[in-house]
């Protein structure tokens, strides 16, 4: 009778998943990280108050609306003429999966004046999630 010679069984690991996995990982943290960094790009010296929570609803789209000292609007870091808020904010809104939430970082030393055109834009535009970034106590 014949002997057949040792079969060696080689497990071979297919690494292609795995380098999917790692650059989908890459990629969400770069992407997630820039849109994190581009909300707070302007520089703006924020109000301090003693009450402010910490926003943790992941359940909504965000938008940052920036007011610096001289009154100039920034959505993220781009500059936005105060007429054409309402418009990009219905346009934000639309083009939104999930319910829109405005966050207002506005500058420390602008007056309430200031600040609530913005907020009669927003009740407008009929986006009733708002919050205002602040600095803790």
């Amino acid at each position: 009778m014949k002997t057949l010679p040792p079969r060696r069984n080689l497990i071979k690991m297919n690494l292609t998943p795995m380098i999917d996995v790692v650059f989908l990982l890459i990629i969400f943290f770069v992407v997630s990280g820039t849109m994190a960094k581009r909300e707070e790009s302007r520089p703006i010296p924020l109000p301090a108050a003693a009450g402010g929570e910490e926003s943790d609803n992941q359940e909504t789209g965000k938008l940052a609306i920036s007011i610096d000292a001289g009154g100039t609007l920034y959505i993220g870091s781009q500059s936005i003429p105060a007429e054409e808020l309402k418009t990009r904010l219905l346009r934000e809104k639309e083009a939104s999966a999930l319910p829109l939430e405005v966050r207002v970082r506005a500058d420390r030393t602008l007056l309430w004046n200031q600040v609530e055109p913005i907020l009669i834009l927003c009740s407008e535009a009929d986006i009733a999630n708002l919050s205002f970034t602040i600095l803790p106590k």
